[in-house]
């Protein structure tokens, strides 16, 4: 059985480029991977669902109009 990838919010804000306000509001939209409870008071993301994610808008970002995607952006490079 394969590890578990798993980032924390300062990784996450680096991939994604959204900032932590933006990420919960969006999250609590149903529009982005949920976070997951690593502790008492700590979270963090599955790397693939975060990466896949972005895969996701950057295809949607390429092939359909803008006007749908609100500000939603994703780093360059970042993958």
């Amino acid at each position: 059985m394969g590890t578990v990838g798993l980032m924390r919010e300062e990784e996450r804000k680096e991939m994604t480029g959204l900032s932590r306000v933006q990420w919960w509001r969006l999250e609590r939209e149903g529009v982005v991977p949920r976070r997951v409870s690593l502790g008492k008071n700590s979270v963090g993301w599955l790397r693939h669902e975060i990466e896949a994610w972005i895969q996701a808008v950057s295809y949607t970002h390429l092939t359909m109009p803008t006007s749908g995607l609100g500000e939603i952006s994703v780093v360059a490079g970042s993958l």
